[in-house]
């Protein structure tokens, strides 16, 4: 742990868990190893909690299936994914330029920092009306090599009305792991969510807030994905709402309504953070259309809602 922790900001050390590319989990405080916990697939898309808990996974298929590809062209002639309206579930995706090239050496990132608001049973602001439907608030995006994918964020629990953080891996050892909850957060709170490549080859994933147990504090989960480079070179990040779903079904009866990011920031390193404006943004992506809304104040402050009723 003491190399994990030495590439990681001081500020981020109280309470940090570290996944191995086995799958093993370290701590650096004895009490987080009880709190860590490893999905368990059912098939399907779907995923189950130690608690019997089920969700479904955020897909891989909300990005370019391939990964980024440097192309010989600036920005302006660089043609984004298109919206996959084939994929199940509906969601908002607003993603960056890719980190390549000499024209796009302007959209080098390696760090995302975000205010969230985290939707409310009780306020009537999120409801996943069957299990096939998982509410999500996450970042990541993709390093150089296709199967570098990772989201990393929140994933609402229905059973208790909470929110738990998560880091899922796409390629690796394993086709997908969640990797990573090693507690929850109370709904109807703005929450800090951070995502960053604090060396080569290693992503993490900072969140804070109030947790469920009273306490206010900092969790940091850190894990090892390849082709991910600290200098932002080839890196494209990206930020989602969305409602996960093993089949598509946009009359399911669920909604996330009023998901605010705000103060939204990227950068090198979360210390050269400076605000996500329009000259950041290659995409923005909201399937289906007419189910999803977003009222934006600014290019990095905007409420979206998701209604599937």
């Amino acid at each position: 742990m003491e190399r994990v922790l030495a590439v990681l900001p001081e500020e981020h050390r109280d309470n940090v868990v570290y996944v191995d590319q086995h799958g093993n989990a370290y701590v650096n405080r004895p009490e987080l190893k009880q709190q860590v916990q490893f999905a368990r697939p059912l098939g399907g898309g779907r995923y189950a909690w130690p608690d019997g808990t089920t969700f479904v996974e955020p897909h891989a298929d909300f990005g370019p299936a391939a990964g980024p590809t440097p192309l010989p062209t600036p920005p302006s002639g660089w043609v984004p994914p298109p919206c996959n309206l084939e994929t199940s579930g509906a969601f908002r995706r607003v993603l960056s330029w890719p980190g390549s090239g000499p024209w796009w050496g302007l959209y080098r990132y390696a760090a995302f920092s975000a205010n969230v608001w985290l939707p409310d049973a009780s306020l009537g602001q999120v409801r996943m009306a069957r299990p096939e439907d998982t509410g999500y608030v996450y970042t990541g995006g993709w390093g150089e090599h296709p199967n570098s994918t990772v989201d990393a964020g929140l994933q609402y629990g229905q059973r208790y009305n909470d929110w738990a953080p998560f880091i899922a891996l796409h390629g690796g050892r394993r086709p997908r792991d969640v990797v990573w909850n090693p507690g929850r957060l109370r709904a109807g709170q703005y929450a800090l969510l951070q995502f960053y490549v604090p060396t080569d080859g290693y992503v993490a994933l900072r969140v804070q807030g109030e947790w469920t147990d009273g306490s206010r504090g900092t969790q940091v989960g850190r894990t090892m994905v390849t082709s991910w480079r600290a200098d932002g070179l080839l890196n494209r990040l990206k930020r989602l709402t969305s409602i996960a779903q093993t089949r598509r079904n946009y009359r399911s009866g669920s909604y996330l309504l009023g998901v605010h990011w705000s103060r939204t920031a990227l950068g090198r390193s979360l210390s050269a953070l400076r605000p996500w404006d329009s000259s950041d943004t290659a995409e923005e992506c909201d399937v289906p259309p007419g189910r999803v809304t977003v009222q934006r104040d600014s290019p990095g402050d905007e409420y979206v809602s998701i209604d599937l009723r």
